[in-house]
């Protein structure tokens, strides 16, 4: 969960330079399925009758194309899962969500959760009390 929140080079999101490149590849992939049918929508003689049925696919084809090539992508070249330092912990299925971890692996919540205040220091605030007043 905190690597969510890492915006630096050992975060699991960083990618190559801040930027994953099989999604912007999956996403281009994708647009260009409805290209043709586009084309189409405004000089239907350039476009052959097989694009402008692709385009009547519409979010169905782009969609599906998107998510076979993110797929493939990251079948070839794996993502990181783990952050830097916790690659070799034995994690077995929802380790992150039992005994009170809350997403966090042990020794990393204390870096990122800011301590409660002292109970001596909260003031009690009375909601639409009238002042008093002095005579």
């Amino acid at each position: 969960m905190p690597s969510l929140y890492r915006g630096s080079r050992g975060s699991i999101y960083w990618f190559v330079s801040g930027i994953n490149f099989s999604g912007v590849f999956a996403w281009c992939a994708g647009t260009v399925m409805g290209m043709p049918g586009l084309v189409a929508a405004y000089n239907p003689s350039l476009v052959p009758q097989a694009g402008k049925d692709m385009y009547k696919l519409g979010w169905i084809l782009t969609f599906t194309t998107a998510g076979v090539v993110y797929y493939v992508l990251t079948k070839i070249r794996k993502p990181k899962v783990y952050p830097s330092g916790f690659e070799d912990i034995p994690v077995t299925w929802e380790y992150l969500a039992i005994e009170g971890r809350d997403g966090f692996f042990d020794g990393e919540r204390d870096a990122y959760v800011s301590p409660t205040p002292n109970e001596s220091v909260v003031e009690d605030i009375q909601v639409d009390e009238k002042p008093k007043e002095s005579y």
